[in-house]
């Protein structure tokens, strides 16, 4: 898959301009790692 390069991906440092929702109880560490090991930005979810 080709890189990407724009003001998204500069500014988070990743290859590809993919960020993972960080929904409450569906996304923990290891999917934030995984997407982030991928080349996208993973974010964790917190829950209230």
């Amino acid at each position: 898959m080709k890189e990407f390069s724009n003001r998204i991906t500069q500014l988070f440092r990743i290859k590809y301009p993919i960020i993972q929702a960080g929904r409450n109880w569906a996304s923990g560490w290891k999917l934030a790692s995984a997407v982030r090991n991928a080349g996208g930005l993973g974010i964790i979810g917190s829950g209230s």
